[in-house]
């Protein structure tokens, strides 16, 4: 991947994740406050998210292991 494809693929990763994190924000705000009907939709809509936040989960150890390969691969067999 070029250089410029990857950095557009990380700006537009990072506006996804600046995206979930401001719909959560906004969900904790509405289900704290007093409203039962609005408590319940917004309770529904946060576990709604649970695919979403698992996504970046596992991008994160995927990062993880793809430095752990590398480091496995250029140290020598004594460096390990």
């Amino acid at each position: 991947m070029e250089l410029t494809h990857q950095i557009d693929y990380f700006r537009a990763e990072q506006d996804a994740l600046l995206s979930l994190t401001d719909k959560v924000e906004k969900l904790l705000d509405s289900t704290s406050k007093g409203d039962y009907s609005e408590h319940e939709r917004t309770v529904k809509e946060l576990r709604s998210l649970d695919h979403g936040l698992a996504g970046i989960v596992e991008r994160c150890h995927a990062q993880d292991r793809l430095i752990e390969s590398t480091y496995y691969q250029e140290l020598q067999k004594e460096g390990r």
